[in-house]
C-alpha cells in the first residue's frame, strides 16, 4: 500500500522533493555530482525516479507565438518545377488553322508498332521509323523521306534504307523540302536502369532523336524511344506546338510505364491535340485503360487516319488504330475515331 500513501500523501511527496533539490543544489555548489537517492521502502521508485504523483517543476512559459499571416492564393510553381510547352497556354497559337493535312498510318504487329507514314495531299510520304520494310503500304519513290529516330532493330531496317530512292534522313540531321520541313531534336533513350535525367545547359549522350515533321499544315513529332524523366526548356522550345504526337508511354527498355507515368507527364509537357501511343506491347490493356482516364480517348479499327488543321481537337485526344485499336475500343467501351 506503499503507492496508496504516495498518492493520498501529497504533502510527504512534495517535502521529499524539496530534501533532494537542496541537497542536489549543495552538491554542484561544492563542484561534485550530486549523489542519486537511495530507493525506499516507503516509495519502492528506482533510485533517481521522481514518486508518481509528485508534482513537477513547472515548464518555461513557451514565446509568444508570432501572429499568422493572411491568408494568400495558392503558391505557383518554384522556377525549378518541371516546364511545359508554351503551346500549352489556350489561343490560337496553340493549333495549326490552315493546310490539306495528311494520312497518318501506323503499322503495329508484336515487335513493332512504332512504324509510321505520312502522306500529304499529293501523295508524297514519309517514312518514320520503318522496321519491317514488308508493311510499308506500297514502294517508295524518289521523292520521299525517310527518317530514323534511334537504331534499335524495331525502328530501323538496314535493308530498306539501303535501297530507298528518296531522302534519308541521317539520324540527328534534318531536311527542308517545299512540301515537308523535318527538324531534330537530340534526346536520350533511358534503359532497363531508369529514364535519362537531363540537366538544362549540361551535355548528355544523345540516344535518341525527336523529328518535328511539319506537312499539310500540320506539325507532327514523332518522339521515337523518348525515355527522360522530363524534357528540357531547350527541348521543349525546338519541339514547339505539337498537333499530333506519335510517343512511348510504357517501354521498360525506357524505364518508364504505367507506374511511374513518366511517360504520361512527359506528354503533360507538350500538350498534344491527338495522341498516337506506341510501345503498347508488354501490358496493353493497362496502358490503354490508364491513358483512357487520363484522357479522352477514341479508336479506329482502321490502321490509318485522315487528320486536317480543321479537324483537330480543342484538347489532348488518344488514337488508339488498327486491330489493336478496335480491341480496346471494344473492351473499353471507347467512341469511334472521327478521323
Amino acid at each position: 500500500m506503499a503507492w496508496m500513501r504516495t498518492r493520498n500523501a501529497p504533502g510527504f511527496a512534495l517535502v521529499a522533493v524539496a530534501v533532494t533539490v537542496a541537497l542536489a543544489s549543495t552538491a554542484c555548489a561544492a563542484g561534485s555530482a550530486p549523489a542519486a537517492p537511495a530507493a525506499t521502502a516507503a516509495t519502492g521508485e528506482a533510485p533517481g525516479a521522481v514518486p508518481t504523483g509528485a508534482p513537477t517543476t513547472p515548464p518555461a512559459t513557451p514565446p509568444t507565438p508570432r501572429p499568422s499571416p493572411p491568408p494568400t492564393a495558392a503558391p505557383t510553381a518554384a522556377p525549378s518545377a518541371v516546364p511545359r510547352s508554351a503551346a500549352c497556354a489556350p489561343g490560337p497559337a496553340a493549333r495549326a488553322t490552315a493546310g490539306a493535312g495528311v494520312t497518318l498510318r501506323q503499322y503495329s504487329d508484336g515487335f513493332v508498332d512504332a512504324q509510321i507514314e505520312l502522306t500529304d495531299s499529293t501523295g508524297m510520304r514519309v517514312f518514320i521509323d520503318v522496321g519491317n520494310a514488308e508493311a510499308v503500304s506500297r514502294p517508295p519513290r524518289a521523292g520521299d523521306v525517310l527518317v530514323t529516330t534511334h537504331d534499335h532493330p524495331d525502328h530501323v531496317s538496314t535493308d530498306f534504307i539501303a535501297a530507298f530512292p528518296g531522302h534519308y534522313v541521317a539520324m540527328g540531321d534534318g531536311l527542308v523540302l517545299p512540301w515537308v520541313r523535318i527538324t531534330n531534336v537530340d534526346s536520350a533513350h533511358g534503359s532497363e536502369g531508369g529514364p535519362a535525367r537531363l540537366r538544362e545547359g549540361k551535355p548528355f549522350m544523345v540516344s535518341n532523336h525527336i523529328y518535328v515533321v511539319e506537312i499539310g499544315g500540320l506539325r507532327i513529332v514523332h518522339f521515337g524511344d523518348l525515355g527522360q524523366t522530363a524534357l528540357t526548356r531547350s527541348q521543349l522550345d525546338a519541339i514547339g506546338r505539337v498537333d499530333v504526337a506519335i510517343a512511348q508511354l510504357d517501354n521498360p527498355y525506357s524505364g518508364i510505364g504505367v507506374i511511374d507515368h513518366i511517360g504520361y507527364d512527359l506528354m503533360r509537357q507538350v500538350c498534344p491535340l491527338i495522341l498516337v501511343p506506341t510501345h503498347m506491347l508488354v501490358s496493353p490493356q493497362q496502358d490503354a485503360a490508364l491513358a483512357a482516364s487520363t484522357w479522352p480517348a477514341v479508336y479506329s479499327p482502321k490502321d490509318a487516319a485522315r487528320i486536317t488543321p480543321a479537324s483537330l481537337p480543342d484538347t489532348t485526344t488518344v488514337l488508339f488504330l488498327g486491330a489493336r485499336g478496335a480491341r480496346l475500343g471494344r473492351d473499353l467501351g471507347l467512341a469511334r475515331s472521327p478521323w
